[in-house]
């Protein structure tokens, strides 16, 4: 209505059947092998408002995401990706031949788990807390991209288009996990995203 566009869902998900093995723990579940659930209770909300050349959006989405294994202790724990909330907001800006967008992605971190804090190493093996307590720091994004249509020759069009990933070249760490050494030390391993990355592309149509 006006350019108004206000959507929102709310939903139940459940999964059956499903194995540990194929859910990618790096915790005392690494080498388990069990069958169970898992299910998702969420809300989807989106607000898009357009004008003439412009068009902004803001989405936002929560979502409860619980493992249910009967063979495991504690039986329920949060799933691997339970990010309870996610934001992503953007505008668009059109003029003539140029396209030019910049847009936002934050949400909470993923649950992750960690040693015994004190205890971290028993019987040459590490000591986990309760799976999937603890959290990683909250994910931030801010992007960038323009595109530019024009004509070479005759029939010969391009599109020169040019995008920032992560523009201001946040750390955002995707997973932690641990592991020992020779010697039987803890060691922690991060993976982290791309930094500030910088994309290209010429495209000509004949």
């Amino acid at each position: 209505h006006n350019g108004w566009l206000v959507n929102a869902e709310m939903y139940i998900k459940q999964v059956n059947g499903i194995t540990s093995q194929s859910q990618g723990f790096v915790n005392q579940y690494q080498y388990a092998k069990a069958t169970g659930a898992y299910r998702v209770k969420g809300l989807d909300v989106l607000i898009n408002k357009r004008w003439h050349r412009l068009s902004s959006w803001v989405s936002y989405a929560y979502a409860d995401n619980t493992y249910h294994f009967k063979d495991f202790n504690p039986a329920v724990f949060p799933n691997n990706l339970d990010i309870r909330h996610n934001i992503t907001a953007g505008v668009s800006y059109n003029y003539r031949h140029l396209k030019t967008s910049v847009g936002v992605n934050w949400h909470s971190g993923k649950p992750t788990t960690l040693p015994v804090s004190g205890n971290e190493i028993v019987g040459n093996n590490i000591n986990y807390d309760t799976p999937n307590a603890s959290h990683l720091d909250d994910y931030f994004r801010l992007d960038w991209s323009a595109v530019y249509q024009f004509r070479i020759y005759r029939q010969i069009q391009a599109t020169l288009g040019i995008s920032i990933w992560n523009l201001t070249n946040q750390q955002n760490v995707l997973s932690r996990y641990y592991g020992l050494d020779a010697d039987q030390n803890l060691i922690e391993y991060q993976q982290k995203s791309l930094g500030l990355t910088p994309n290209l592309l010429l495209r000509l149509r004949f």
